[in-house]
């Protein structure tokens, strides 16, 4: 996971230079080729979902809905299943979710973790009303695309 994530910051600071030489010499064509290069594209593409997770779970832990927020697709949806089912969009709407999810159920901390496919990771965290179980659906951009929750059974 952290060897994923240097050869991203890497490869970023590459295009980054590359890009910064590319301007000092008005040579578009410097980009475009860091841009189409392998390794570079490569790297763009690598995203981590249990790190995406873990991420997730730690602002949670820290009642930062704003940094939730930002991890979920502008298109994100959030199946609730904790207490009366219902189903959250928008990103104004998941924060007031977040936040009143955050108050009423604070974190004890990971109970388990698991990928389910690809794309998709599960968790598991305590809470002083029971372990609440999460799956995080995982776009290859990184932002969460659906995320379904509920009490473990």
């Amino acid at each position: 996971m952290t060897e994923k994530r240097n050869r991203f910051k890497q490869m970023t600071a590459l295009k980054d230079r590359l890009a910064a030489e590319a301007d000092k010499e008005h040579d578009e064509a410097a980009i475009e080729k860091v841009a189409l290069s392998k390794p570079f594209a490569e790297a763009m593409a690598i995203f981590d979902p249990m790190g995406v997770a873990m991420d997730w779970l730690d602002a949670y832990c820290n009642v930062s809905a704003h940094k939730i927020v930002a991890m979920y697709g502008p298109k994100a949806v959030i199946d609730c299943g904790c207490g009366t089912h219902r189903f959250i969009t928008g990103p104004e709407h998941i924060s007031a979710y977040l936040l009143d999810q955050m108050v009423e159920y604070p974190s004890l901390g990971l109970h388990d973790i698991w990928m389910e496919g690809e794309s998709e990771v599960g968790l598991a965290f305590r809470t002083d009303k029971g372990v609440v179980r999460a799956v995080l659906q995982i776009a290859p951009d990184g932002k969460i695309t659906r995320s379904c929750c509920g009490f473990k059974q």
